[in-house]
């Protein structure tokens, strides 16, 4: 018998479920969620007084498992089919969709519900967060039975339409038989929005916290359990299949160190400004961070060589400097007092077209507003940044080109960093700790000009 309060991403579920398939029509179901996939196996029986409506896609389905407990599923697709004849006027079916996500309650989910709320737990976010004085705290309130006294708040920062805090819900524990009693107090990351919200507007709001934790780590974090507060008091689980980036998950890019219980020196305390300097770009901003996400996921070549390129060409000048300033330093850069004039000669006389020269000109400028240890620190030359912007321009206009694939991997492997740098100083994150957090970033060893770079 399933009977459980809420779900875990990281367990496994087989349930026998009433599928309310239509209004005033139920079959039969067996749920199946995994971590690998969801999937819903329908069957029955039709007869003249009971058809089976075929149907391929559900936007949302929901079935209960024959007690109070509610699944409802979503972006549901139908993935096999099987009918039969079983008799003149009888037939079967046995149908498998596959679903995306599940809203998990044990009563009953009411339509059009509103959220107030979402958290999740990591154990990423345990070593992110590391070992504070505030952990300490609690420990000691605990012993000093004085627990009730304390603000378990990590941080609390106000992002807009929503607070994101961090902090640790303490519960006890007593078992005689096997001699053990304490306290556990596992981080828990909240997004508490301002005012109620459907579930799509919180699900995005949620998607884009994890986008940026992407970056900030170096890597996905794995969420254990995600739970969604609703306007009727009731806790609800949020349940999906994780596609995570896990390659290099061995040391984290950027540590929150805020709060350390020991000072470490080659750790920098994150602003949490850049919480909200990220909350508050446009949404096609926003969107670059999953860009940045999805060709990291591609292995390295034409793909996200191009992909890196892009992001770089809509980031590396943002706040960075005025327009004016930026025409300057062209000028300074190419030594012509007429830019126009001379991009036009350089561009009939290479043959490229002028939005490629430009484009050329400002990788160049961007290389060189570098700070001097950190350009000094990367095997990358002016000449490469030719011929990154030469074989970008071949890719995308069709061109035959001459490169090996190393280089090319090589090539995109510097667009990658310089797209992180780019993202970061877009939430203005200081440009001398990304300097002093080079080290834990998992491709560096790539870049530095003591290892083999770009062949």
């Amino acid at each position: 018998m399933f009977n459980v309060d809420t779900l875990f991403l990281d367990d496994e579920y087989t349930v026998d479920v009433k599928v309310n398939y239509s209004l005033n029509y139920s079959i039969a179901g067996i749920l199946r969620i995994s971590n690998k996939q969801i999937l819903l196996e329908v069957f029955g029986e039709t007869n003249s007084d009971n058809k089976y409506d075929y149907r391929e896609y559900f936007d949302s389905l929901e079935c209960t498992n024959y007690l109070n407990s509610t699944f409802k599923l979503l972006d549901v697709q139908l993935v096999s089919s099987h009918n039969s004849s079983l008799s003149q006027g009888r037939g079967s079916f046995y149908d498998i969709f596959e679903v995306k996500e599940i809203l998990y309650n044990n009563n009953y989910i009411m339509k059009d519900i509103k959220f107030y709320g979402l958290s999740f737990k990591s154990e990423d976010k345990v070593k992110w967060i590391g070992n504070t004085n505030l952990q300490q705290t609690i420990i000691d309130s605990y012993y000093a039975k004085t627990i009730s006294k304390v603000n378990t708040e990590e941080f609390r920062i106000d992002l807009g339409d929503l607070y994101l805090v961090i902090f640790y819900p303490i519960t006890t524990y007593m078992n005689s038989p096997e001699q053990k009693a304490g306290i556990n107090f596992s981080p828990v990351v909240n997004i508490q929005m301002k005012e109620q919200s459907t579930f799509e507007v919180i699900k995005e709001r949620y998607q884009e916290l994890l986008n940026l934790f992407y970056l900030l780590i170096g890597y996905d974090i794995k969420v254990s359990q995600t739970l969604l507060y609703s306007d009727n008091n009731d806790t609800m689980s949020y349940y999906y299949n994780q596609d995570l980036d896990r390659r290099s998950d061995r040391l984290i890019f950027l540590n929150l160190g805020h709060n350390l219980r020991f000072e470490q020196s080659h750790t920098n305390a994150l602003p949490l400004n850049l919480f909200q300097n990220y909350f508050a770009l446009s949404s096609y901003k926003k969107r670059l961070f999953s860009y940045y996400k999805k060709y990291k996921l591609f292995n390295y070549g034409e793909e996200n060589f191009l992909g890196f390129f892009r992001i770089l060409e809509n980031t590396m000048f943002n706040n960075e400097i005025l327009s004016e300033e930026l025409a300057e330093k062209l000028k300074k850069e190419e030594s012509r007092e007429n830019l126009k004039e001379f991009r036009i000669n350089n561009c009939k006389n290479k043959k490229i077209k002028s939005q490629d020269c430009i484009t050329y000109i400002k990788l160049l400028v961007f290389y060189n507003m570098l700070d001097t240890e950190l350009r000094e620190e990367i095997r990358i030359t002016k000449q490469d940044i030719r011929n990154i912007v030469k074989l970008r321009n071949d890719i995308t206009h069709f061109n035959e080109y001459n490169v090996s694939n190393e280089k090319i991997k090589n090539y995109a492997v510097f667009l990658e960093f310089f797209s992180t740098y780019t993202l970061l100083r877009l939430l203005d994150y200081p440009k001398e700790q990304f300097l002093n957090n080079t080290r834990f970033y998992a491709n560096y060893h790539i870049i530095k000009k003591e290892n083999i770079g770009i062949n």
